[in-house]
């Protein structure tokens, strides 16, 4: 199962550029990982990490995805913002009204997921999610 930290970013790269290839889409959320582990002084381990869909092992992994999380609205002053993960959904699953209400119950379910440093705030959010998909058995394949 992948982690929904990597179903998220996926969502908000097939909403943003529905005409690309998979091997574009990827190719852009590489770039928005590089320029978060530049910008929050993480490492290229770091980056390979998250795109091998591993759990944050330190501070620069963690950054990364909070600042991902942040620039595409669905963390919050360290939280989940659940209407902008619906928002991603939305544009990401055209409309799709059970995909979309999947997107929001898991975040819902993560809402009081959070920590006064953001980026163990993004850990825990993403933490969760992982959580609250397994337990509902649920594959981001299917999504």
């Amino acid at each position: 199962m992948k982690s929904f930290i990597v179903f998220v970013f996926v969502c908000c790269i097939i909403g943003l550029s529905e005409s690309l290839s998979k091997e574009q889409r990827v190719e852009m959320f590489l770039k928005m990982a590089n320029e978060c582990a530049k910008k929050e002084g993480a490492t290229s381990a770091d980056v390979d990490e998250l795109a091998a869909h591993k759990a944050a092992s330190g501070k620069g992994g963690k950054c990364i995805r909070a600042c991902i999380a942040e620039n595409v609205g669905i963390m919050k002053n360290n939280q989940v913002d659940v209407e902008g993960t619906v928002n991603v959904a939305t544009m990401a699953f055209e409309g799709d009204a059970n995909k979309v209400q999947t997107a929001r119950d898991l975040a819902s379910a993560c809402v009081s997921e959070t920590d006064s440093d953001r980026c163990e705030a993004a850990a825990k959010i993403f933490a969760c999610g992982r959580s609250v998909a397994k337990d509902r058995g649920l594959s981001f394949d299917d999504l």
